[in-house]
């Protein structure tokens, strides 16, 4: 039989009162959600459920923490097709955002409701496997309707296992999204721009005792629509957004040493080549670049207490005159510690290159560092907290400089209430410092400071 804990007075209280102080302020939005959470219920309280035994006690893994460890009798059990298992989720939140536009100044702030449906198919399978989802985020602002964004993306992988000594990964996934203001190569329009990303990845690890070899393949295609602009914010424009599709391709070739359970080391090769489609409209530069990469890595485990992956390594990305090229080392290090079964501390710090359709600047180097706890209060009441840093070094032509230095944090609360139901409470605030040669002094920088407060419930099968 399994205990189920009484959650505390004190938290059930306030989860209470933020929902009657929501019901009172925005009783549109509650109506109409109330009505997709009622339907969903009936859906999952009459439909045939797979069995599985979830009165057994699991054991921890050594590479479980506090937000991975599986708790049987709180995770869904899912529906069954023929050889598939169907998850189905309904997610509701609401969120409090100050600064919408992630400026300087002014500051204006929203009241942002969305719905987040999705389900999920998993093959039950004793050789191969077969995953395919699809999910959706709808957005809408209480004042700003003019924000309001229907994201959804499908997508789906195979894995197939020929032997014991090879397997094949093959992935694709297919999105449908809103660029976010806060992004730097935002176009500034009235609206969101909207953008698809279509990507592809293919894996294949040949097995020859303790040496692995893996291939592997990358494309992705990234396609913007135009958007509407204001100039002196009275007659509208259109933004040719064309000049920003491209086609993205990564090779890369891992051979890996096995030294033991969760010991390896390994030597990776990769080559990216970013292709556009048009010259930019402004300046008439061919953003195109060719690059490649050199590394080398390791995984070590230290009884379980803390295990640890990290590489070094060196990339070049070359571009088309005036575009300056880029070269720097790249690393990464993921580390995880546990203090105790009940708290598990993640660690991660890396560089890579990312890419730019700021005017004069090639692309930017981007070194990030961050820091994340859990804390398994009871085993259905989870405490979570998070601190990142990141400095982003922009390359651009002649004098021009670009650097953003970006602190984010996070404190949040998840109750796992049963098998069927979670609810969560977060709050998150971003702090962005930009120098851009470019601005003339005087004018608006991309600086920004942002808190964001939400409260989630999610209903799952």
């Amino acid at each position: 039989m399994i205990h189920r804990r009484k959650v505390p007075l004190e938290i059930f209280c306030c989860i209470r009162g933020a929902y009657c102080a929501v019901r009172r302020r925005l009783p549109m939005i509650a109506r109409p959600v109330s009505i997709w959470l009622s339907c969903f219920l009936l859906l999952i309280s009459n439909t045939n459920v797979h069995s599985r035994d979830s009165e057994l006690p699991v054991q921890p893994e050594r590479n479980d923490t506090v937000a991975t460890r599986l708790h049987p009798e709180l995770e869904p059990l899912g529906l069954t097709a023929g050889s598939f298992l169907i998850y189905p989720k309904l997610g509701y939140k609401l969120s409090y955002d100050d600064n919408i536009f992630a400026t300087d100044d002014p500051q204006i702030s929203d009241t942002i409701s969305v719905v987040s449906p999705a389900i999920a198919m998993a093959s039950d399978l004793t050789r191969h496997a077969v995953n395919l989802s699809a999910s959706a985020d709808l957005g809408r602002y209480r004042d700003f309707s003019s924000e309001d964004y229907d994201d959804w993306q499908v997508s789906g992988n195979v894995r197939l296992d020929s032997s014991h000594a090879s397997r094949i990964l093959f992935g694709a996934v297919y999105a449908h999204l809103h660029e976010p203001r806060d992004s730097p190569d935002s176009s500034g329009g009235v609206q969101p721009g909207i953008f698809t990303s279509s990507l592809a990845n293919l894996d294949l690890t040949f097995h020859g005792g303790t040496f692995s070899f893996s291939p592997t393949a990358n494309y992705q295609r990234l396609e913007y629509d135009d958007v509407v602009s204001l100039l002196l914010g009275v007659l509208p424009v259109v933004i040719k957004q064309d000049d920003r599709d491209r086609t993205q391709y990564i090779l890369g070739l891992r051979g890996a040493y096995d030294v033991g359970p969760d010991h390896y080391a390994f030597l990776r090769v990769r080559s990216f080549t970013t292709d556009y489609d048009r010259l930019q409209q402004v300046t008439g530069f061919d953003r195109s670049s060719d690059g490649y990469e050199i590394a080398a890595g390791a995984a070590l485990d230290f009884g379980g207490i803390t295990r640890g992956r990290f590489f070094i390594g060196y990339r070049t990305q070359e571009y088309i005159d005036p575009l300056p090229d880029i070269s720097a080392p790249v690393f990464g290090i993921d580390l995880v510690w546990k203090p105790s079964e009940l708290t598990s501390v993640e660690f991660d710090a890396g560089r890579d290159f990312r890419e730019t359709t700021a005017f004069v600047y090639s692309g930017y180097i981007s070194t990030s560092t961050h820091i994340k706890v859990d804390h398994e209060l009871r085993r259905n009441l989870r405490l979570n907290a998070a601190l990142g840093y990141t400095g982003d070094d922009y390359e651009g032509i002649a004098s021009a400089s670009r650097e953003d230095k970006t602190i984010h944090s996070r404190l949040g609360i998840s109750w796992l209430i049963n098998r069927n139901m979670i609810v969560s409470l977060s709050h998150e605030f971003t702090d962005r410092e930009t120098t851009d040669s470019t601005i003339p002094a005087g004018f608006p920088g991309d600086d920004f400071r942002r808190h964001i407060g939400w409260a989630r419930i999610e209903l799952q099968k």
